[in-house]
């Protein structure tokens, strides 16, 4: 609820009032093998601590689950946008603060996603600069874009790749102002989702999740090589 509205067959509830329980199944050998990554957000509910499988039992008595899991959902990209189309509508206040970036987020433009915090704990491959660059020209030779927007959990590599030269197309980023935490990160999210293509850096639910949530932008993960399925979008 803090970042989207409420939905209407969700009840609304505070943290404190209620019992939560956070399940943690451990299926990839490098997902969050440092179990302190778990422990940073443990702290908010009353209980926690069960490693496996879900049963019938973990459902009693408890009022919400978080699931923290490696594994997929069974869930097809066209499945999730129309989820995410139905059920997620951000708050008011996000999508005003959209509209103060038109210059980088309005008319056609291409997201470029580098992800570098968590490599090791997620098992995301190493990626180099001039592969991303590579990969950016290809996308714009059969392509044309007002501009580029770049994301990153690095202002360093924001900046890097700023530098790049595309022809004369326009390379810029976005701040957000201030101290705003996974504030910040929803912005990105839904600027991310607003795209007309994704490159990503790869292995990354960020911005791969923000290309379903906006109707299934065309998503080209990197590490992988590969264009990940996303519906055609409208």
């Amino acid at each position: 609820e803090t970042l989207f509205e409420p939905i209407p067959f969700f009840p609304s509830f505070q943290l404190q009032d209620v019992s939560v329980r956070l399940l943690y199944e451990e299926q990839n050998p490098y997902f969050h093998r440092d179990l302190n990554v778990v422990d940073e957000v443990a702290y908010a509910f009353a209980k926690f601590q069960y490693h496996g499988p879900i049963t019938e039992e973990h459902l009693a008595d408890v009022d919400a689950l978080l699931v923290l899991t490696s594994l997929n959902f069974p869930v097809s990209p066209a499945q999730k946008v129309e989820l995410y189309k139905r059920h997620f509508k951000p708050r008011e206040h996000y999508l005003e603060e959209l509209k103060t970036k038109a210059e980088c987020l309005d008319g056609k433009w291409l997201a470029v996603h580098l992800r570098t915090q968590v490599r090791e704990a997620f098992g995301i491959p190493e990626w180099k600069l001039e592969d991303v660059v590579r990969e950016t020209e290809k996308v714009l030779a059969h392509a044309s874009f007002d501009r580029i927007v770049v994301f990153s959990d690095s202002p360093e590599i924001r900046h890097e790749f700023g530098l790049q030269r595309f022809g004369d197309l326009p390379v810029c980023s976005i701040e957000w102002g201030g101290e705003r935490g996974f504030e910040a990160m929803f912005l990105d999210f839904l600027a991310i989702s607003k795209a007309a293509f994704v490159i990503s850096s790869g292995v990354s639910s960020f911005s791969y999740e923000a290309s379903l949530f906006g109707g299934g932008v065309p998503f080209f993960d990197l590490c992988r090589c590969l264009l990940l399925p996303t519906p055609t979008p409208s």
